[in-house]
């Protein structure tokens, strides 16, 4: 099952599209794909908790990152915030999908350049 997409075409999807999609790649039914991204979703987010990075094989890796509380004062009002600490987690795509993609994306860019 191939879910390599082209850049233009899925750069911003929202949730209905993106199941539409997976429905039609995978042949899955869309309550079975819904709880499949659920549960994935669900382990990422509790493992991000304990700053644990996932790998996905060949697929690449989930990194997590905490930044630490900050104060800010804004220049123009004056007023000082609190901003509470953070954790971010970021898909960072293994050097196969980052070449599919850089791929793709050529092939996007000569097609449009004809």
């Amino acid at each position: 099952m191939s879910i390599i997409v082209s850049f233009k075409k899925y750069t911003n999807v929202d949730h209905k599209k993106f199941i539409a999609e997976l429905q039609k790649r995978s042949g899955l039914e869309k309550s079975r794909l819904n709880d499949l991204l659920h549960v994935t979703s669900s382990v990422i987010s509790e493992q991000a908790v304990f700053l644990n990075d996932i790998s996905l094989g060949k697929l690449g890796n989930f990194e997590t990152h905490k930044y630490i509380e900050f104060i800010h004062t804004n220049p123009a009002t004056g007023e000082t915030l609190l901003y509470p600490p953070r954790i971010v987690t970021r898909f960072i795509p293994s050097s196969e999908i980052n070449s599919a993609l850089t791929k793709i994306k050529s092939d996007e860019q000569s097609d449009l350049s004809r």
